[in-house]
């Protein structure tokens, strides 16, 4: 209303803007300030303009608006005049945090990066973002259930930073790294944080090949963020970058994991299991050009994983091949992974007792992995993790319901205390299929839900669109929004 009125009092014409779609996302963009609806509407009459292209020249640096000169007032020419005699104001503290703030890669930052930055201490740099806070210039955000505490600047307010900050590039990509290395497994930080931790990767592509690359590696390499939470656009772009960078620079073992986990991706979150299989392939070339038996033990058991879900004659083949390999090597994470694809196949195959024994070592060995104190604990729950699922399954075809349900059950919580909620989402529906089996339409149709939410909230859309057409054919209601609570 304040936009359309100040554009009605320049132009003679009568100006209607209330009912034009982009006016509220102009407002947004200017977060409602006063004095820049007041230059927007004026802006808007004098030049003849709908909302939608004054927020295309405005977008990147809206702070630059300004009155034209027959309407401005000595300091109120701009936005960024007014914001500067406000910034004025405040202490040294806050006004370097705000400073600070204009080198990040995203408008919201946690205290703890935004001190790594600046080299400050976290509760000094939180008293400085509280200041902020108070002069109307940022917003506290919290997450109900969490401790993790984040400030967001005010769009117009992180434009005039971003344009007066002197805090060099490659300080903050550093101060990034180290975030990231210190909480590669902390899922719940990192999700306050991706933007910036993908600006700062972004930022290392352009300056420093080997950083890129480690960037890259802490986000998905082994129970890392991408793993857990799934991928973005913008990721996958980067991940596809940093292979090729790899490559380049003859880091052959950095460029296996990577090409692994792209295959990981389109595999668990795409569904495409070609375009899997050339990453994969890819990997497993790397492994026997590396000479590391135990990457290639993996890899030739996920490949044969993949060819006997393409009904490819060699799946058999690829795995036995793996088997032995892992076997000479008394390779007892390979031989858990390898057992628990061997009890898959033979499971769909309706060979359960064989399945079912296959599955049952899996368990055996991936257990021992986790009692082993000298082996990092999260490689033998993700082992844990998929056998019990497997084994669930059949279970519930050998022995009953009760006994696959407690299987699956201990799957989930292993997912939770991994913060995996992939994991979470596999696990569910896994159990919504039990609920299924005994006609408890209820608890399968909750279960379900709660799965598509984890599918939905981590881009794993082939998972997505499959339970969903599942659910819709046996008539259960999606109802994501009840998932979410």
């Amino acid at each position: 209303e304040l936009v359309n009125l100040y554009a009605g009092q320049v132009s003679r014409q009568k100006k209607d803007l209330i009912k034009d779609p982009y006016l509220n996302d102009l407002c947004e963009l200017l977060v409602d300030h006063a004095f820049a609806l007041r230059i927007a509407g004026i802006t808007l009459a004098l030049n003849k303009l709908k909302p939608k292209d004054l927020i295309k020249q405005i977008k990147d640096n809206p702070h630059t608006m300004k009155v034209p000169s027959e309407f401005a007032d000595q300091g109120r020419e701009s936005v960024s005049a007014l914001l500067t005699v406000s910034i004025q104001k405040l202490s040294d503290p806050a006004y370097e945090a705000l400073m600070a703030f204009g080198a990040m890669y995203s408008s919201s930052c946690t205290p703890e990066l935004l001190a790594a930055c600046i080299r400050r201490e976290d509760e000094a740099t939180e008293e400085a973002l509280i200041d902020l806070q108070k002069a109307g210039l940022a917003d506290r955000q919290t997450e109900a259930g969490s401790d993790l505490i984040s400030y967001r600047l005010h769009d117009l307010v992180f434009s005039f930073a971003r344009a007066n900050s002197n805090l060099r590039e490659l300080s903050v990509m550093a101060a990034c790294q180290d975030f990231l290395t210190k909480h590669k497994q902390d899922f719940d930080i990192l999700d306050a944080e991706i933007s910036n931790m993908l600006g700062a990767s972004q930022s290392a592509q352009k300056y420093d090949d080997l950083a890129f690359i480690e960037f890259m590696r802490l986000l998905v390499e082994g129970n890392a963020y991408y793993q857990a939470r799934g991928h973005s656009p913008k990721s996958i772009e980067l991940l596809k970058a940093a292979i090729v960078r790899a490559k380049k620079v003859g880091d052959l073992e950095a460029a296996h994991f990577l090409v692994s986990r792209l295959g990981d991706m389109y595999k668990e979150l795409v569904g495409d299991l070609d375009l899997s299989l050339k990453y994969y392939s890819d990997g497993l070339k790397l492994a026997e050009t590396l000479g590391d038996a135990h990457r290639q033990a993996i890899l030739l058991c996920i490949i044969g994983g993949l060819r006997f879900q393409q009904k490819a004659d060699d799946a058999s083949e690829y795995l036995d091949r793996a088997y032995i390999l892992a076997k000479n090597q008394n390779d007892k994470i390979a031989l858990s992974q390898i057992l628990s694809y061997k009890g898959y196949v033979a499971n769909f195959q309706k060979n359960y007792k064989l399945s079912y024994k296959f599955l049952s070592e899996a368990v055996k060995i991936a257990q021992e992995l986790i009692d082993d104190k000298s082996i990092n604990n999260r490689e033998g729950n993700k082992k844990l993790f998929y056998a019990l699922l497997n084994l669930g399954d059949v279970e519930q075809k050998l022995i009953g319901f009760d006994k696959a349900l407690d299987s699956r059950r201990r799957a989930l919580a292993i997912a939770k205390e991994s913060d995996n909620h992939l994991w979470m989402g596999y696990a569910l529906q896994e159990i919504a299929e039990i609920y299924h089996g005994l006609e408890n339409y209820e608890l399968a149709n909750e279960n379900y839900n709660q799965a598509l939410y984890y599918y939905q909230e981590n881009n794993a859309r082939a998972d997505f669109d499959k339970l969903t057409n599942f659910m819709q054919e046996n008539d259960y209601v999606v109802q994501l929004e009840i998932a979410a609570t």
